[in-house]
């Protein structure tokens, strides 16, 4: 037993003589330590981001507006015009052509264009009546109020009041020629009287004693 206790005093004794030695004593620094670079991972390239208010919207053409019923009936008065202007030659070659633009599509301004060609070139009743057939669907009471029935009711008013002077003078002319035939059937029968008094004259003086 006195071994082992010496024994731990001489471990001990020997502890305390190393330790300040070993506490004064400089520490030997550390080799640094290099970082350890961690690949990043692969990844596809984002397109860039662009705000919505500079993408360039797609420039489609401008949609296709129909001409109004204002400017068709314009572009139809003004076609006539210049017709009429062009003398009569000019007003039968547009006539012609109206026809074959209604015979082909019977649309709203054929139907205008050649019911005003015939009523400008009409050259009787029967042609009047031709325009103001053309022009009935805008001429009804019941017409929706337009452009083309602004433009029907204009030309009917005055299809109208031609119409009724040319039956007045129809009515006078064949009143004139009821007077003419009646005045020369009076001058026939003067005539035949007057042929039948010297008839009567040359009788009687063949009948006088020599």
């Amino acid at each position: 037993m006195t071994f082992h206790l010496s024994r731990s005093l001489a471990i001990t004794f020997t502890m305390a003589m190393f330790l300040p030695a070993c506490s004064v004593l400089p520490l030997e620094p550390s080799p640094p330590i290099s970082p350890v670079v961690v690949p990043a991972e692969k990844t596809d390239p984002k397109p860039p981001v662009v705000p919505s208010a500079q993408i360039p919207e797609e420039k489609l053409p401008p949609p296709v507006v129909p001409p109004t019923d204002e400017v068709v009936v314009a572009g139809v008065l003004s076609d006539i015009s210049r017709a009429m202007s062009s003398g009569g030659d000019g007003l039968k070659r547009e006539l012609i052509s109206a026809n074959a633009a209604w015979n082909a599509a019977r649309s709203d301004s054929a139907r205008l264009r050649l019911a005003l060609l015939v009523a400008m070139s009409s050259s009787g009743l029967a042609d009047d009546q031709r325009a103001l057939s053309l022009l009935e669907p805008w001429s009804g009471k019941s017409a929706a109020a337009s452009a083309y029935k602004a433009a029907a009711d204009l030309v009917v008013v005055l299809l109208i009041e031609r119409t009724r002077l040319l039956r007045d003078e129809a009515k006078r002319t064949d009143a004139q020629r009821e007077r003419a035939e009646s005045l020369k059937k009076e001058l026939d029968a003067t005539a035949e009287k007057l042929n039948a008094l010297r008839q009567l004259e040359r009788n009687l003086g063949r009948r006088r004693p020599q």
